[in-house]
């Protein structure tokens, strides 16, 4: 099992990483489908991804729950399956008061390929977002312990998890496929740790109020852009 888990992680970074990126602001309106191409460094197609804001639930204690499933398809848009993932991803965005959190544990749940298998946060910060940002506001830093468990028993088998030097560092008009947007581009480094095994990015990310991601960039240490994806078409409920 040990084995199939160090193949999971590897592929879980990724896609992780990247439904991380599409969170800090959020669409509300169920039916909404978000539809981004996928590029390596040197512009070259090499998939696309599709997010469909599946339902928005205002909970009792206040708190508005936005639940999203992200699709990853390939260059013809036929959806990619593969033994070990990744599968779509289901990301539950939680809109409170103070601003936007992501559990992640229900990210990394959503990617693996057994239904007795779960990940749980052990300790640790949420994943944490303000609904206000303004230029150069530094971000709260994130370093988190999940824990993987079969059939509810934990295994032992802990990834750690930070998020690190948050910046916003620009309001700026954006030209995307999709068309132009007055957006925020913000900055962070991801690590996650699991044995022996680590994996970071710096991304960039412009971020939308009212749509969540527009263009994402991983990039080297160097500042070099290793991939990167931007939002090719929107449409909306009542468009059909």
């Amino acid at each position: 099992m040990k084995k199939k888990l160090f193949m999971l992680v590897a592929i879980c970074c990724t896609s992780l990483f990247a439904a991380i990126a599409q969170q800090p602001f959020v669409c509300t309106e169920p039916g909404t489908v978000f539809e981004f191409g996928c590029y390596n460094g040197k512009g070259k197609l090499t998939g696309y991804t599709r997010t469909t804001i599946e339902a928005c639930e205002k909970k009792a204690d206040g708190t508005l729950e936005v639940r999203s499933l992200e699709q990853t398809l390939d260059t013809h848009r036929e959806p990619i399956t593969k033994k070990f993932g990744p599968k779509d991803v289901v990301a539950n965005t939680i809109v409170r008061s103070d601003g936007m959190v992501v559990p992640l544990d229900d990210i990394f749940t959503s990617i693996l390929p057994d239904e007795s298998m779960s990940v749980v946060l052990v300790e640790g910060d949420e994943y944490f977002y303000p609904l206000a940002l303004s230029v150069g506001m530094k971000l709260p830093d994130v370093a988190s312990v999940y824990d993987f468990c079969d059939e509810g028993e934990r295994l032992g088998l802990k990834i750690q998890l930070s998020v690190s030097d948050r910046e916003v560092l620009a309001k700026e008009s954006l030209t995307v496929p999709a068309g132009t947007f007055e957006a925020y581009k913000v900055a962070e480094t991801l690590s996650m740790k699991f044995s022996f095994l680590r994996q970071t990015a710096r991304n960039v990310c412009w971020f939308v109020p009212g749509i969540g991601m527009i263009r994402e960039e991983e990039r080297t240490k160097s500042g070099k852009i290793e991939n990167y994806s931007e939002l090719l078409s929107i449409q909306r409920p009542t468009a059909k």
